[in-house]
């Protein structure tokens, strides 16, 4: 069969690939995927080339991590959605490509597109408008943040997981040594009595100096950003965090002094670690990304598990940048009485999502209702459109450190 492509006018010509105009690179527009694509790994997508009706609704991205299998396809052939019109010649690979691009999802593919949350612009950090009006918030509102983050603390203790460290984050390569030690020290933290408390701090600090100390090049400079995995970034600033948050808020004077001095460095990792993820973003290296923590496991290439992988690690991320970022304005509130907002990050606020045991029971709930995937900057947005019993614990501790108890208890009590 003569290729469709050779007799597509020179207007028609196919157009580089999703993947290398993202990155600036240059496409050898190959077939069915380009050079680059391939030994990245990448999945290559080029844009549709001939005219079509357009759909009104959102579409299915074109990046989504996952291949399209029989599982996949099951769901398109279920799934409305616009045909081009255009003449015979057309290539199978091309109304593949074609219906991956104009199918238009339903709930049912929503756990199958992970748009919703590996996009680009879903990193973007987010500030409050100037002309948003908030009361101002009272220190008990901040102290109760803060018993909610000692008592998530407690829980990886007891549980190995909380609302910001995922069970399964670490399950397949282990826990990363910085975090082995942070959670020696915690341990020994709240086992501490009046008698062995000053040289348990000692240690927790000896164990906040060591992990300092492991970092080799200069954290002041970008290019400092690379030589690390995202996952590694992940991992490195959930330990500072730990080690800040015991020092700033343990209540002794000198843990409190020499954990200020480290609040620079605590800023640094963690912009660190959102660029380290952008660049991943922006480089669609997604595959290669989920595989930072998934080990030498393979998941027998069902496409709702590795979106789960992905979500897991995303969603870390998200968590770990916002209740660190909180945790120092925080502080800074509490001892200068005012604080610059660092902004934020849209995260998923559905309550089961987090605590879903698989990937079936994770991609059940996606399929079934909204992720709920917010800002908890953009409060009215979430108040008018849920009730309060459809938020995790996370987004309501933060919600309430944001707008204030009263506001958040009252609209729990009117939903």
């Amino acid at each position: 069969m003569k290729r469709a492509q050779e007799t597509i006018p020179s207007q028609w010509e196919r157009k580089a690939c999703a993947p290398c105009t993202r990155a600036k690179r240059r496409c050898d527009k190959g077939s069915p995927a380009c050079r680059r694509c391939m030994e990245k790994e990448t999945v290559c997508q080029y844009p549709a080339t001939r005219r079509y009706a357009r759909a009104t609704a959102p579409l299915l991205d074109a990046h989504a991590p996952c291949d399209i299998d029989s599982q996949q396809n099951s769901l398109l052939r279920q799934t409305p959605y616009i045909l081009p019109q255009f003449g015979d010649h057309v290539e199978e690979e091309e109304m593949a490509e074609l219906e991956l691009s104009l199918v238009v999802p339903s709930p049912a593919l929503r756990a199958f597109d992970g748009s919703w949350f590996l996009n680009t612009d879903t990193w973007a950090i987010q500030h409050m408008s100037t002309n948003c009006q908030t009361a101002p918030i009272h220190v008990s509102t901040l102290k109760r943040w803060i018993d909610g983050v000692w008592e998530w603390l407690r829980q990886w203790i007891r549980e190995g997981c909380n609302p910001f460290i995922h069970k399964q984050l670490y399950f397949h390569t282990g826990l990363p040594q910085c975090l082995q030690d942070a959670w020696a020290a915690l341990t020994a933290y709240f086992s501490k009595t009046s008698d062995n408390e000053d040289i348990t701090m000692e240690i927790i600090h000896g164990r906040a100096r060591g992990l300092l100390a492991q970092q080799t090049w200069d954290d002041d400079s970008i290019m400092a950003v690379p030589f690390m995995e995202t996952a590694e970034h992940l991992a490195r600033v959930q330990a500072l965090f730990i080690y800040q948050f015991i020092r700033l808020f343990d209540g002794c004077i000198r843990q409190r002094a020499l954990a200020e001095k480290d609040i620079p460095t605590m800023s640094t990792w963690c912009q660190q670690l959102w660029q380290s993820v952008n660049l991943d973003a922006n480089g669609g290296v997604w595959n290669s990304w989920g595989n930072s923590f998934n080990g030498e496991t393979t998941d027998d290439g069902d496409p709702t598990t590795k979106l789960w992988k992905l979500w897991i690690l995303s969603e870390s991320i998200r968590r770990t940048w916002l209740i660190t970022n909180s945790m120092q304005t925080i502080f800074m509130i509490l001892r200068d009485e005012y604080a610059a907002c660092p902004g934020g990050l849209q995260c998923t606020a559905r309550q089961g999502l987090w605590d879903a045991g698989s990937s079936s029971a994770w991609a059940e709930v996606v399929q079934r209702s909204d992720p709920i995937f917010v800002s908890c900057l953009q409060a009215d947005q979430i108040f008018s459109a849920n009730k309060a019993s459809d938020i995790d614990c996370f987004s309501t501790l933060l919600l309430q450190s944001l707008w204030g108890v009263e506001k958040v208890e009252n609209w729990a009590s009117r939903s």
